[in-house]
C-alpha cells in the first residue's frame, strides 16, 4: 500500500484502502483520472453540478463517504475555479509522488504516466497526514523512467462532446401561447388592459401561426472535438535516470467559445549511489488558457419563448422583446449578449519544483526529506 510516505506491506498495513492500477484505470477511462476512480471505489464521488453543466473549466467537487459539512461560497471566483468552495471541508486531499497537490492538478494530469492510485479512507490516513486527512487521501504513483536506452512514446486521445437535450421537455410555440392562454394571462377585469392583452395574445398568435417555433436550447450550443497530446522521452543507466514529458490538452466546451487549453512540460533527473543515496528532483511549468462562453447562461436559453424570433425581417438580431401588458419585465434576447465583445478569460503560468532525498544509513535506520516550492502567475480579462 502506497501511503505517500512509505511503500507498507498490505500484510501489516490495517486501514482501510483501495488500489487501483494503471491497466485497470485506463480500461474505464483514458482521459480523467478522478472519473475513472468512481467505478472502482464506491465511496470515491464526484458531486454533480448541473449549473455548470459540461463547463470545462468547471473544478469537480469530490468527496469520500458523503458530506461532512458545507463550505463558504466566494462571490468573486476567477473562471479557472468558479464551481469550487473556499474552504471545502468535504475535499479530500491529494498526494503525488509524496507532495500535496491540488485536485485541478490531478484533474490535469496525463493517464499515461499513472503507474497506481490508492486511496486510503479511516482513522489510519489521519495517523499519517493529521487532521488534513479527515476527509480521506488519495494518493496517486507516477511511472518513473525506465533505465537503458533512450526511448520516446508518444500518445494522442480525442473526445467528442455534445449535449444531451433529451431530459428538456418544454413546450412548442403553439403549446406555450394555449397554456398562457388557459392561465388567465391574457385576462383582465380593467376592459382598457383587456385590450392590450389581447392584441398582444393576436400578434403572438399571429406570428405561430407563420411558423414561428425558436428551439432556444439548442442556440448556444455546438458539438465540441477535445484532443490530448503527451510525448516522454526517457533513458538513463542504474545510477542516473531522465524523463522529459511535454503535453498539450485543448479541452473546447460545448458552450460556444468556452474552451480550456492547457501546455505543460516536466523535466525529472534522479540518481541513485548504490541504493543507499538517492536524490530525485522534477521540475514542472504548466500553462493554462480558461475562456468562459460570451454566450451567458444556459438558463436564460431555457426560459426564452418558443414563439419569439430570433432575428428579424431584415436579418437582424433582436435585442429584446415586448413585455407582457400584465408586467414590466422586458425579456432580452439571450444571444444578444455574444455581440458585445465580452470577454471572461483566465491566464496562468505555474512552475513547480520537487526535491527528493533518500538515504538508507542502515537495515533499520532511513532519513528522508522532501522539499516542495511553487509560484504562479494569473492574468484575468473581463
Amino acid at each position: 500500500v502506497v501511503t505517500g510516505y512509505a511503500k507498507i506491506s498490505k500484510n501489516s498495513f490495517t486501514g482501510t484502502s483501495v488500489t487501483v492500477t494503471a491497466d485497470q484505470l485506463m480500461s474505464v477511462s483514458k482521459t480523467n483520472v478522478l472519473g475513472a476512480l468512481q467505478t472502482f471505489d464506491p465511496s470515491f464521488r464526484i458531486a454533480e453540478n448541473n449549473l455548470a453543466g459540461s463547463n470545462p473549466n468547471n473544478v469537480p467537487e469530490l468527496y469520500i463517504r458523503g458530506r461532512s459539512g458545507v463550505g463558504v461560497m466566494e462571490l468573486d471566483k476567477d473562471a479557472v475555479s468558479q464551481s469550487a468552495l473556499s474552504n471545502n471541508p468535504n475535499t479530500p486531499i491529494f498526494i503525488m509522488d509524496g507532495f500535496q497537490i491540488t485536485v485541478q492538478q490531478v484533474f490535469d494530469l496525463d493517464m499515461n504516466r499513472v503507474q497506481s492510485v490508492t486511496i486510503l479512507k479511516d482513522a489510519s490516513a489521519t495517523a499519517i497526514y493529521g487532521s488534513r486527512a479527515a476527509n480521506g487521501v488519495v494518493v496517486v504513483t507516477t511511472k518513473a523512467p525506465e533505465e537503458g536506452k533512450l526511448r520516446v512514446s508518444y500518445n494522442m486521445n480525442m473526445a467528442i462532446n455534445a449535449s444531451d437535450l433529451s431530459d428538456y421537455n418544454l413546450m412548442n410555440a403553439k403549446e406555450k401561447l394555449q397554456a398562457e392562454l388557459d392561465a388567465g394571462l391574457y385576462d383582465s377585469d380593467d376592459l382598457y388592459t383587456q385590450q392590450l392583452l389581447r392584441m398582444d395574445y393576436a400578434e403572438r398568435l399571429e406570428r405561430v401561426k407563420k411558423g414561428v417555433n425558436t428551439y432556444w436550447l439548442s442556440q448556444p450550443l455546438h458539438v465540441a472535438v477535445g484532443h490530448k497530446h503527451s510525448l516522454y522521452v526517457e533513458g538513463g543507466d542504474q545510477s542516473v535516470r531522465y524523463g522529459i514529458d511535454v503535453n498539450y490538452q485543448a479541452n473546447p466546451g460545448v458552450m460556444k467559445k468556452s474552451s480550456r487549453d492547457r501546455f505543460g512540460i516536466g523535466f525529472l533527473l534522479s540518481y541513485n549511489l548504490n541504493n543507499k543515496l538517492l536524490f530525485r528532483n522534477k521540475l514542472t511549468v504548466d500553462k493554462v488558457k480558461a475562456k468562459e462562453s460570451p454566450y451567458g447562461s444556459f438558463k436564460d436559453y431555457a426560459k426564452a419563448n418558443p414563439y419569439d424570433q430570433i432575428y428579424d425581417e431584415d436579418g437582424n438580431l433582436i435585442k429584446s422583446y415586448q413585455p407582457h401588458v400584465s408586467t414590466s419585465n422586458r425579456f432580452l434576447n439571450p444571444l444578444y449578449e455574444s455581440t458585445l465583445n465580452h470577454k471572461d478569460n483566465t491566464t496562468y503560468t505555474e512552475w513547480t519544483d520537487n526535491f527528493d532525498f533518500d538515504w538508507f544509513i542502515s537495515e533499520h535506520f532511513r532519513l528522508k526529506a522532501r522539499v516542495s516550492y511553487s509560484e504562479r502567475t494569473d492574468k484575468q480579462e473581463k
